[in-house]
């Protein structure tokens, strides 16, 4: 909600909007930690679906996407960031991906 607040607020500096239309988006209150989850997925059960992701459903989107976060411990948002430039093009270097800092 604050980022939507943020966007009405340039809004209403260009004249897209009429004037403290921003004042109108209420975020809502949250107690501490209610702003994040807390389901982990445990080891046993990333390997049962890894095998069967490898047998049944190989090189799809999920199998490439929870191969990628389980085996690198990315998150989300880092690999989302992922890029073709980050996978080098070379055998020699084929076990190394860089990511923008």
């Amino acid at each position: 909600m604050d980022t939507l607040r943020v966007f009405i607020r340039f809004c209403e500096r260009i004249d897209g909007v009429s004037q403290n239309l921003s004042e109108a988006v209420i975020s809502p209150t949250l107690d501490n930690g209610e702003n994040q989850r807390d389901v982990i997925l445990e080891s046993g059960s990333a390997e049962e679906l890894l095998t069967y992701l490898n047998r049944f459903q190989y090189a799809s989107f999920t199998h490439t996407l929870l191969l990628l976060l389980w085996r690198t411990g990315l998150r989300m948002g880092a690999v989302r960031a992922v890029d073709l430039v980050d996978y080098p093009n070379s055998d020699e270097d084929a076990s190394s991906v860089y990511f923008v800092r």
